[in-house]
């Protein structure tokens, strides 16, 4: 934390209400462990069964998705329930409390920037949906669900798109959506919480607030 370099180690405690609220989780959600993807849309979205609480539902975007989901992203999500194979993962799910110090505005600029930044990955976009939730005015925090499937612009039909990707010479349209192995990687937590402190605090900076987040634990800062 800027405010408190140069300060003695005993003394670093007391400079931690210049400090943000840090928190980020990531996991893989699949039908192994029992979770839905259009379960988790309507969730986040507040529909369906959850449309009671929408007043919670402060933003909500999706984009990547297929033409035939474009109109209404929870198809898409329904979708991987009906069509991905039983042991393959459904989507992973990001959620990352929002710096309540910045306004509403700044809070869903800096979800949105981050969700596009996370889903741009070496094999292309990936589709996502994101919502941002108010936490009640006190816990404002986003919920990002990403598919695996690499958005390639090819027309497909929702069953051929979970469909294992072609290989060789085959037309890449004949077969599913490639998945990326982009979040298998053992470091890619890590590096996933070390750019959200980064986005979080270049925000807070732009918005002229001292406050700053750590991914680090206490351990590792010496608090």
């Amino acid at each position: 934390v800027r405010a408190c370099s140069g300060q003695k180690q005993r003394q670093r405690r007391f400079c931690a209400n210049r400090m943000a609220i840090y928190h980020l989780n990531a996991a893989v959600g699949s039908r192994t462990t029992g979770q839905s993807a259009g379960a988790k849309y309507a969730y986040i979205s507040r529909e369906g069964r959850y449309s009671a609480d929408q007043e919670e539902l402060i933003h909500v975007e999706s984009a990547m998705l297929p033409a035939w989901a474009q109109e209404d992203p929870a198809l898409y999500w329904q979708a991987a329930d009906l069509h991905e194979r039983a042991n393959g993962r459904l989507f992973q799910q990001v959620v990352f409390a929002l710096p309540r110090e910045l306004s509403r505005e700044q809070q869903i600029e800096l979800a949105s920037s981050f969700a596009s930044e996370l889903v741009n990955t070496k094999d292309g976009y990936l589709p996502y949906s994101l919502a941002v939730h108010s936490g009640k005015g006190e816990n404002p925090h986003a919920h990002l669900i990403v598919s695996e499937r690499v958005y390639d612009g090819h027309d497909r039909t929702p069953e051929t798109w979970f469909k294992r990707a072609a290989t060789g010479d085959k037309a890449p349209e004949l077969g599913g959506a490639k998945k990326t192995a982009a979040f298998q990687a053992r470091e890619w937590i890590d590096e996933l919480r070390e750019t959200w402190a980064l986005r979080a605090n270049e925000a807070l900076e732009r918005a002229g607030r001292a406050e700053r987040i750590d991914h680090r634990s206490y351990a590792e800062q010496g608090i």
